[in-house]
């Protein structure tokens, strides 16, 4: 069994225990009959919310431990703290509903307030950065970043999640080293920044359409030009 294996069946067993051990634990018997479909639907939030920690973390810990960062830790923080937050919303909700309803302070937790709050910071956060959106072709990876793309990945309206690190540049949970950039352009015709960069697997390309991570990305590349970390003959923009 090879490591991904391994995580994905620790999500699952957490996901599927955590019921019953709490139940078990504190010896409580539920307070409804019929509680298959709740037991299930409970599992399956557990896991799907878990999973998806699972994937963001590693990528996001990878970017905001580079050297010589300069970009706004405050969308990674914030889009992770968010699914921590549901997580605990939506197993507090399981437990007043099948366990415990008399209990003041969980109550408090899991009221309409607490959900329309926790859904406004969840919005809010999908507005600090749009991050890119990848296609996987046969030679290539497509990475692109634009304000149409599926709106869990958010937007640029408040912020970008564009940077750079001491040897290279940052596109949201992706980092290319200057090395490794072939070429970067202007298409004219979809108004977007290409770039083009080896990859270990797959040639890389990224494109940026949505304005604030465009200019963003410019502003970058030029100082970098300055820095001599990029040649002038790879830039047409």
């Amino acid at each position: 069994m090879n490591k991904v294996t391994y995580k994905t069946g620790f999500i699952i067993l957490i996901s599927i225990a955590f019921p019953y051990l709490f139940s078990g634990i504190l010896h409580l018997e539920p307070l409804i009959e019929g509680t298959t479909i709740y037991m299930a639907i409970w599992m399956m939030s557990n896991y799907l919310f878990l999973t998806t920690m699972e994937d963001l973390f590693p990528k996001y810990r990878k970017v905001l431990s580079l050297k010589g960062l300069k970009i706004s830790k405050l969308p990674y923080i914030l889009k992770f703290l968010v699914y921590i937050v549901f997580l605990a919303f939506i197993n507090l909700y399981m437990i007043q509903i099948l366990f415990i309803r008399d209990n003041d302070f969980i109550n408090s937790l899991v009221s309409i307030p607490s959900l329309v709050l926790i859904l406004f910071i969840f919005f809010l956060s999908l507005s600090y950065g749009a991050f890119p959106e990848l296609k996987e072709e046969d030679n290539f990876n497509l990475y692109s970043v634009s304000n149409k793309n599926s709106f869990k990945l958010g937007r640029d309206k408040f912020g970008t999640v564009v940077g750079s690190y001491e040897d290279g540049i940052i596109i949201g949970d992706i980092y290319l080293s200057y090395d490794q950039i072939s070429s970067i352009y202007s298409n004219k015709k979809d108004k977007s920044l290409m770039m083009k960069a080896d990859g270990e697997k797959k040639n890389i390309i990224v494109s940026i359409e949505s304005d604030k991570s465009k200019q963003k990305m410019i502003e970058i590349i030029k100082n970098a030009q300055k820095n001599n970390r990029i040649e002038k003959k790879l830039v047409n923009i």
